[in-house]
């Protein structure tokens, strides 16, 4: 699929960050402010056109705008009169050299390479946000398989941010944008500054959790339970948006024990949406707050996709994301005919492949070529050894790599041994060598 490569600035050093040669650059609108909707940006005037010239570019970045943030954006542009094909790279997905993990910075330079629609970032498919699992591990691991899938973090609470240091919970690797930071707490305060946090440490998206059952949350008025109190949801994510200026939005569940019918559901969106908030991500079961675990809560319930889908025919102005019981991209394309977004948990994690590394061609039009299951846990060492030497466990590390060769042949073997010598304290990235050893170079899908 042809690309223009969109340089939005408000930073003097642009040539630092300026790395595609050889390519001619549409410049679009920069008067616009680049964490407004995007959308308005690629319809405008052509302000200039250049070939091969970083610093010409720089100097007409500067004329044109008032600027002090950058980011690099991949955009399917609305009319394409001068084709520009998108730089053929083997690794592609492979993250950047630089294993910094990203710090709050008046002049981050995190770099996107992210297929843009109407908003950035695009959730028209995600991977859920899962307790010990969606760590920064896991999501580096996942973007070497997919470009555009938009990854989300653990549920943070605003206790854990707002009473120890922010950026032993939200540093994160560059290569992992687009990346959405997940909340859980009641407190608009509190709520606003986590938020405001959340833009200071560049992420894409910051989402309200108002979905997890377990009864530890539910203490402190955090997750499903807030499902009873619509106004109060309203009056976070009111005061989370005027706190930042990345996308709000919200995770919830079709109800709630006994307050499970749609009509409640369709009361529940119609308060929420009044805080302006304008997307919404729908687990299709309801949970269920005393007599089952946060396990069951995912598989007892009974899955009412129709819900869903009649909350988006109702409000056709929202945006909404389908959760819950989901496990291919068949299924996916399927529900795509009734919501504008797909959210993935379990199956993402336990069996990455099959989903991550098609999803690009299927759901995005990217076609550009993706590393093999071999290829794709070689590129993943360079962050083990970085991590390890940095004094992390190996298998913390390589735990989210475990269901990469599931189904295939040595995969059995390949777990087994991460499993058996991961944990060892002296285990280094040799342990993760020698487990390849067991699995073929040639995999199947």
């Amino acid at each position: 699929m042809s690309r223009y490569f969109v340089l939005m600035s408000y930073r003097p050093n642009l040539s630092s960050l300026f790395r595609i040669e050889g390519l001619s650059l549409r410049v679009y609108d920069f008067a616009l402010p680049l964490r407004s909707h995007l959308s308005p940006i690629f319809d405008t005037i052509t302000r200039a056109e250049f070939s091969n010239s970083c610093n010409e570019f720089a100097s007409e970045c500067f004329r044109s705008s008032r600027c002090s943030h950058i980011r690099l954006l991949s955009v399917l542009p609305t009319r394409l009169e001068a084709p520009l094909e998108a730089p053929a790279v083997k690794n592609a997905l492979k993250p950047t050299k630089t294993t910094e993990k990203v710090l709050p910075k008046n002049d981050t330079n995190n770099t996107k390479d992210a297929l843009v629609s109407n908003t950035y970032p695009s959730r028209r498919f995600s991977v859920a946000p899962m307790m010990d699992w969606t760590t920064s591990d896991c999501r580096v691991f996942h973007r070497l398989m997919s470009r555009h899938t938009l990854l989300y973090t653990e549920m943070v609470t605003t206790g854990a941010l707002l009473h120890n240091d922010p950026a032993r919970f939200l540093s994160y690797h560059q290569s992992e944008h687009p990346v959405a930071l997940q909340l859980g707490g009641s407190n608009p305060a509190e709520l606003a500054q986590c938020a405001k946090l959340a833009e200071e440490f560049g992420y894409d998206e910051v989402n309200l959790n108002v979905g997890c059952p377990s009864d530890r949350v539910q203490n402190n008025m955090i997750g499903a339970c807030l499902m009873a109190h619509p106004k109060l949801v309203a009056e976070c994510l009111g005061e989370m948006q005027a706190a930042t200026k990345i996308p709000v939005t919200v995770k919830h569940r079709l109800g709630i024990d006994d307050l499970d019918s749609f009509e409640l559901l369709q009361a529940f969106v119609e308060t929420v949406k009044g805080s302006g908030c304008n997307s919404f991500t729908i687990h299709a079961r309801k949970a269920i707050l005393q007599g089952l675990s946060p396990k069951e809560n995912r598989e007892v319930p009974p899955l009412i996709y129709d819900y869903v889908y009649r909350i988006k025919q109702l409000y056709p102005e929202l945006e909404v994301i389908i959760n819950g019981g989901i496990k291919t991209l068949d299924e996916c394309v399927t529900h795509l005919l009734q919501v504008d977004g797909v959210m993935i948990g379990r199956e993402a994690y336990q069996n990455p492949y099959p989903l991550l590394s098609q999803v690009d061609a299927r759901l995005f039009d990217d076609s550009r070529p993706v590393p093999s299951r071999y290829e794709v846990a070689e590129q993943f060492i360079p962050h083990i050894e970085q991590r390890v030497a940095n004094g992390w466990s190996l298998y913390g590390v390589v735990k989210h790599a475990l269901g990469l060769f599931h189904g295939q042949r040595g995969g059995k073997q390949f777990r087994r041994h991460l499993s058996e010598n991961g944990h060892k304290r002296e285990a280094g990235v040799e342990v993760f060598r020698e487990a390849l050893k067991f699995v073929e170079q040639t995999e199947t899908v």
